[in-house]
């Protein structure tokens, strides 16, 4: 798990990733979800896509990588790949059924 990530790391990690290829791979939304309780810990990345191709998947290889590199080389990163729009008030629910498990 990587334990204190924040969205503001998380975005300079995709800037650094994305902009390049004036994010043409990104994805449209990006919510992160820790699982303490899972064994490992774990980090969801929970991203959205409107298209996923090969090169999207191979990016978010890369920023698993960077994220690790960055906030924890042994950390449980675990992408979540949703095709079309996450809704925040769905996603928070969700978080919140998680934590009380």
């Amino acid at each position: 798990m990587l334990a204190g990530l924040t969205a503001e790391q998380i975005r300079d990690a995709c800037d650094l990733l994305y902009r390049p290829a004036g994010f043409k791979h990104a994805p449209a939304q990006v919510f992160l979800d820790h699982f303490e309780a899972a064994d490992p810990p774990t980090t969801f990345l929970r991203v959205a896509f409107s298209r996923f191709t090969f090169s999207a998947g191979r990016m978010l290889t890369q920023l698993g990588a960077i994220l690790q590199e960055r906030h924890g080389a042994d950390a449980n990163i675990v992408f979540v790949i949703y095709f079309g729009r996450i809704d925040p008030e769905q996603m928070a629910a969700h978080t919140i059924r998680m934590a009380d498990r």
